[in-house]
């Protein structure tokens, strides 16, 4: 018996044509396998739907996206294997569930660890736009010394939000030693950051260790676009060796 696998997907969905639906309907009635696959999908699909919309923290958008296209990319070369489809709907329906209540409870102001050795994300851009927006960057200040933990990420981010609302952002002070920060820009692209986003601005881009760890920093002001001005400062700080991401951390303006 031959399966319309790659119409069940858009049966439920409601996305066939009338002649692919009449095909799908005239192969239902003899095949319990593939009703047993609408109903675990129309399932999933319903589960999706009672979800509500959450607002995503600034900051956020950057790593998930990469992520997204890193795996989108990977799962475009396997092999679609019989109940994937329905298996997966279910998956994203608990996943989006876990992710509306995570970020349901963040009040703007916040902390967040990095996903560790999953988050070496590889986002390719045009060498034209890496150039420009390593026209643009502040250079990169080398604290070769300094080691940071949370309350010193959390300070970056209070200084930064400062500096933004007494319309001083150099940030980088007269000590620092400046160095070219494409390394630095190179790494943070990577990793999903959102050091090339035209409602984001870089103010600073620190190389230093956190926990231990050999680190780029970037403090970035973020805002709602839309000519809005920036309303967060944010500090991402992702490992120089694999580029994953270490933590992030924003403060209000």
């Amino acid at each position: 018996m031959t399966h319309p696998e790659e119409l069940l997907a858009g049966y439920v969905d409601g996305t066939l044509t009338e002649a692919e639906r009449a095909e799908v309907d005239a192969h239902l009635p003899t095949c319990d396998l593939c009703r047993e696959e609408l109903e675990l999908a129309g399932a999933a699909l319903a589960a999706l739907a009672t979800l509500q919309e959450e607002s995503v923290p600034f900051g956020v958008t950057g790593p998930v996206l990469a992520e997204a296209g890193r795996r989108f990319e990977r799962r475009r070369r396997v092999v679609w294997e019989r109940f994937q489809w329905a298996a997966g709907l279910a998956a994203a329906a608990a996943l989006v569930a876990v992710v509306a209540l995570s970020l349901g409870r963040g009040d703007g102001d916040g902390l967040r660890a990095g996903a560790g050795g999953d988050a070496g994300v590889e986002a390719p851009a045009a060498e034209a736009e890496a150039a420009l927006g390593a026209a643009d960057a502040p250079g990169l200040e080398r604290q070769p010394d300094v080691t940071y933990d949370e309350d010193g990420i959390r300070s970056l981010a209070r200084d930064a939000a400062q500096a933004a609302r007494v319309e001083d952002q150099d940030g980088g002070g007269p000590a620092a030693a400046l160095a070219s920060p494409d390394a630095a820009l190179d790494c943070l692209r990577s990793s999903g950051a959102p050091v090339d986003e035209p409602t984001d601005l870089l103010v600073r881009l620190i190389q230093a260790r956190y926990g231990g760890t050999p680190a780029f920093f970037a403090v970035l002001l973020e805002g709602p676009g839309a000519g809005q001005p920036p309303d967060h400062a944010v500090v991402w700080v992702v490992a120089t060796e694999d580029c994953r991401i270490l933590i992030t951390a924003s403060q209000r303006i």
